[in-house]
């Protein structure tokens, strides 16, 4: 009957009000029940989705124990990690990108080896171009130095300006 009226083939009646209205109001009221029931299950659902991502990321924890370079001795890893450095005329000890910075972001057990090999950090170049193009700059670039310097040890420095 709705259909009807909605689509202009018969007049709205003062006992089709009578009908409609009820109508409405329970289908209002059916409305607010479903929408609380999809807000419930949205809740739920980001609870599972955040429960899948915590299980996922134990999971590929577990498989990592299995990978092969990380039953590696670290004296093998550090000879490998060697081979990663650039020759000595292009290691510029501020670059926070340089391979010794991104060899120990791969995970624990590279960090400890590279954080814990001073051989890895006795080449010191200094870049002198434009000392004082941005004296900002400066202090992070003496932090980088000074970790750069503590990280190298006892180990004998190769110091070379640029």
């Amino acid at each position: 009957m709705t259909f009807e009226i909605t689509r202009h083939q018969r007049p709205l009646l003062a006992s089709d009000v009578d009908w409609v209205q009820p109508n409405i109001t329970h289908l209002e009221s059916e409305m607010r029940q479903l929408d609380g029931q999809i807000n419930t299950l949205s809740i739920v659902l980001s609870h599972l989705q955040k429960a899948r991502s915590d299980v996922q990321r134990s999971l590929q924890a577990h498989k990592a124990v299995f990978s092969p370079v990380l039953r590696l001795p670290r004296d093998i890893l550090l000879q490998i990690f060697t081979f990663c450095l650039p020759h000595p005329d292009d290691d510029s000890c501020f670059d926070g990108r340089g391979p010794r910075w991104m060899l120990s972001k791969v995970c624990g057990l590279w960090r400890d080896v590279v954080m814990s090999s001073a051989a890895l950090w006795s080449t010191v170049i200094l870049p002198m171009r434009n000392p004082m193009r941005n004296l900002d700059a400066s202090t992070g670039m003496l932090q980088i130095l000074a970790e750069h310097l503590r990280l190298s040890g006892c180990s004998p420095l190769l110091v070379a300006i640029d």
